[in-house]
């Protein structure tokens, strides 16, 4: 059962007023309280007050060691703690760079995980057509193509949220590129190989 105070820790790491900085993460590892006992956890958020996790057990303050996935193992000292959500920041100045550092990266490759929900393939043959909506069918090549999108080079780059066709595949232009433009198709394709021909 969530309680006032739960949601309220949860809540005050968001963006603050004044323009603090705020991550949103989901880094799982494991969290090491006193001399040997072990705890799932979860980096979820990093803030200027610290790193907030959430865990499978009740963290006491004080120091302990937390590990996450990709990253090296960091002495932290727990600042807040309710119930079996925590803050913690590294009790050094080095250690605490470094994990910023780390943090960072974590969340940019979050970032980029996200906005590229599939996996991206480079067709062996890239020579396609672009359709605008009631137009004429222009030369056009694949950069690159997944089951959701395709990054398309092309000199005349249609308008943002137009609704072309790639070849026989219906897609809206979602951003424009320095080569021409990315689309998102209307419908998911089935399978992406370089053997792909749109």
């Amino acid at each position: 059962m969530r309680t006032k105070a739960l949601a309220d820790f949860e809540s005050a790491g968001d963006d603050d007023a004044d323009g603090a900085v705020s991550v949103k993460l989901d880094l799982p590892g494991h969290v090491v309280i006193g001399e040997r006992r072990y705890a799932g956890t979860t980096l979820y958020r990093a803030t200027a007050e610290g790193l907030w996790f959430r865990g499978d057990v009740e963290v006491p303050g004080g120091d302990v060691h937390i590990t996450l996935r990709g990253m090296t193992r960091i002495h932290c000292r727990v600042v807040r703690s309710l119930g079996t959500h925590f803050v913690a920041v590294p009790v050094n100045g080095d250690e605490m760079r470094r994990m910023a550092g780390e943090v960072l990266m974590a969340a940019r490759a979050q970032a980029d995980a996200a906005r590229r929900r599939h996996e991206r393939v480079v067709p062996r043959n890239p020579a396609t057509s672009v359709t605008p909506n009631g137009g004429v069918a222009l030369p056009a090549e694949v950069i690159d193509i997944s089951v959701s999108g395709a990054a398309i080079r092309m000199a005349q780059r249609p308008p943002v949220g137009a609704v072309v066709m790639i070849g026989r595949h219906e897609a809206r232009v979602v951003r424009h590129l320095p080569e021409g433009f990315a689309a998102e198709f209307s419908r998911a394709l089935p399978l992406v190989t370089p053997e792909i021909e749109l």
